[in-house]
């Protein structure tokens, strides 16, 4: 399983391939924004993205969104976040220059 926090008004993906990473937590807030993707989701999910119904602004309730993807095979996860960027990288001009950081590199399987 992957976590990766997609942050909007300082554009940046921070990818965790440990669940148990303390700083996960750092990021929670009330209202927090999930969206996970799994065999059963990822149409659906991906299909969300495209049609813009999920909205990145520079406010609290859509500046952030945790997406917490599972396929239990690392490259294909971490292929899925690139596309999700690439998706909003079309939508919003800010994820143009989106930098994605490897936060627990060491749990990597």
């Amino acid at each position: 399983m992957l976590l990766a926090y997609i942050n909007y008004p300082v554009p940046h993906v921070t990818i965790h391939n440990d669940p148990t990473c303390a700083s996960i937590q750092s990021h929670a807030k009330p209202n927090q924004r999930y969206c996970r993707i799994n065999l059963s989701t990822i149409s659906f999910e991906l299909q969300n993205f495209h049609m813009k119904k999920y909205t990145f602004a520079s406010n609290a309730e859509h500046n952030d969104m945790w997406l917490e993807i599972d396929f239990q095979d690392t490259e294909f996860e971490q292929a899925v976040v690139d596309y999700i960027c690439r998706i909003l990288q079309r939508h919003y001009k800010r994820f143009t220059s989106v930098k994605t950081i490897h936060h627990c590199l060491s749990q990597i399987r």
